[in-house]
């Protein structure tokens, strides 16, 4: 069984309806042991409560989305990865190579949660899924071998010119 490790935008489309919630369901469906890093658990409540305020809904909106979320990691469909001081540094230079060498402008959290996703995959010794519905972050991680060869990375969306929506 293939561990899944979503980055926070390819989550929300679970308890936020649209595009791709569909197959974000089925993936947790599937019993797969999905994880998420531990920085993620604060942007899900900002995404959620930036929906909220784009979409001028109830306040009550917020309070559902986010006690479903809160249900998937009380029920341990979620797991989360801690975050370590070796993970703060890895995701400077993956910020320093991804944003600088290639110019593709990652940002921190974004560089957290990709670096987690990796250290997973590192520590089971096995080639993790990971989803993410952020192209610069996607192509940033594409570009790198060593997310390459210890992630299959999905992009939820079609892939561009030269670059496909997931590796193999």
């Amino acid at each position: 069984m293939t561990s899944c490790f979503f980055d926070t935008c390819a989550l929300i489309p679970r308890y936020r309806t649209g595009k791709f919630t569909y197959r974000v369901n089925r993936l947790f469906a599937g019993r797969r042991s999905i994880h998420i890093a531990e920085i993620s658990v604060v942007e899900v409540a900002s995404a959620l409560a930036s929906i909220v305020r784009d979409n001028h809904l109830p306040d009550s909106e917020f309070r559902r989305m986010h006690a479903a979320f809160l249900t998937d990691l009380a029920d341990g469909r979620i797991e989360v990865r801690p975050l370590s001081r070796q993970d703060m540094v890895k995701a400077t230079h993956l910020i320093e190579l991804g944003g600088l060498t290639n110019r593709a402008g990652l940002k921190s959290a974004d560089a957290l949660v990709a670096v987690s996703g990796r250290e997973l995959a590192l520590e089971r010794g096995e080639r993790i899924s990971f989803y993410t519905k952020d192209w610069k972050l996607y192509r940033t991680l594409f570009e790198i071998n060593a997310y390459r060869a210890a992630m299959r990375l999905n992009f939820l969306g079609p892939g561009r010119p030269g670059v496909p929506a997931s590796t193999k």
